[in-house]
């Protein structure tokens, strides 16, 4: 019987899986590295206090509601005009040192990688970063009225999102980086 990452592999590759696949069931994923640590994205439960996240965002999660989602009225909206997104989005430091990878990569080192994906977990992804700066209907309508804007935004998130990611690979050597998002089915 082969391994839950043999088996995927097997899947990714159109190989010959033995098994259906349960979803992430390959996946180790690792929420460990020093920007999750310092700078918590969630709140802890629903009903729990916001956090106000690295990017400026506010995250709650009412009780009763099945997840955390940015508050985005006058007080809490990072971005209120896309066209002058640069005064109001700042990219969080991730400039950490291999002191501060250590707990991390102690935690990947636990991982058997025959069995289990090392997988980096990175969220919110780039759409998702645009509503969440900038809230949900008010990105939609700058992807038509100010696309351009909409565009050096994406660019900024993505280059510090590469720079993440190169991070993530050098301290974790994860077989997978898994980025979130819900852009959804797009054409070109």
């Amino acid at each position: 019987m082969l391994t839950k990452r043999q088996n995927m592999m097997e899947v990714i590759k159109g190989g010959n899986p033995d098994r259906f696949v349960k979803q992430y069931e390959a996946f180790a994923f690792v929420l460990s590295t020093p920007y999750q640590t310092k700078y918590p994205m969630m709140p802890a439960g629903p009903g729990a206090d916001p956090v106000v996240c690295a990017w400026g965002y506010t995250n709650a999660w009412p009780e009763g509601q099945i997840g955390a989602f940015p508050m985005h009225d006058a007080e809490h909206l990072v971005c209120p005009d896309i066209t002058r997104w640069r005064e109001y989005v700042k990219a969080p430091d991730i400039d950490f040192t291999e002191e501060d990878w250590k707990p991390c990569m102690e935690e990947v080192a636990k991982i058997d990688r025959e069995e289990y994906m090392v997988a980096a977990f990175v969220a919110p992804g780039l759409f998702e970063m645009c509503h969440y700066l900038c809230e949900i209907q008010t990105a939609l309508m700058d992807f038509y009225e100010e696309p351009e804007a909409l565009h050096e935004l994406i660019e900024y998130v993505c280059e510090w999102e590469l720079k993440y990611a190169e991070h993530i690979c050098k301290y974790m050597k994860p077989h997978i980086l898994f980025h979130h998002d819900d852009w959804g089915t797009q054409k070109s």
